[in-house]
């Protein structure tokens, strides 16, 4: 007997621009591989480190970058590790460099922002979604709101701490007594000079 080829599987790139088709499809194969690639976005979203505290740097454009977050510079990933008066310090992965880690000086308007590309297939997996109204849970969430605290506990955000959190050193090592802002601007100065011209 001879076998039957079956149809290649469709490719996430293929379900990309008609994902709202997609996932309104009767196919049954499409169907569960919208499905399959939806449950390993949520798998690579929710391995990400949480809760991790965001070091706030300088602006790119209209966007507030953090340390550590992740851009696009000439279609390579890296890693702003600050933005000062219009430069960038940025890192990335290099396995044939010496150190196995480059890093560069580049003016912002260079860097754009870097979109997770499982944060992207959820977010458009949600498009045209609309919460049912419901009018039991209008009520619950009315009696709930009406109910007193928990022993012990408080309405409302907790409390900041009066004790600022420290800051994390500069890539070139912090100096006794230096402010965070200089230690930045002479790294940047180093690694400006030490650029091929």
């Amino acid at each position: 007997m001879r076998k039957t080829q079956s149809a290649p599987p469709p490719q996430v790139d293929d379900l990309l621009p008609m994902i709202s088709q997609a996932r309104q499809s009767g196919d049954p194969l499409i169907k569960a591989h919208v499905k399959r690639i939806s449950y390993k976005a949520a798998r690579t979203l929710g391995s990400l480190p949480k809760r991790r505290k965001k070091i706030w740097t300088g602006w790119a454009g209209h966007t507030h970058f953090w340390r550590g977050r992740a851009a696009v510079l000439d279609g390579r990933v890296v890693e702003v590790m600050g933005i000062l008066r219009g430069q960038a310090l940025v890192t990335w992965s290099d396995p044939m460099w010496l150190e196995g880690i480059r890093r560069q000086v580049v003016p912002v308007e260079q860097l754009s922002v870097y979109r997770n590309p499982a944060a992207a297939w959820l977010g458009r997996m949600k498009l045209g979604c609309t919460e049912r109204k419901s009018e039991a849970k209008a009520t619950t969430a009315r009696s709930n709101g009406c109910r007193p605290c928990g022993e012990g506990k408080k309405r409302g955000r907790p409390a900041k701490s009066a004790k600022p959190a420290p800051i994390s050193p500069c890539l070139s090592g912090p100096v006794t007594g230096t402010p965070p802002a200089q230690d930045f601007a002479r790294a940047v100065a180093f690694y400006s000079r030490s650029q091929p011209r």
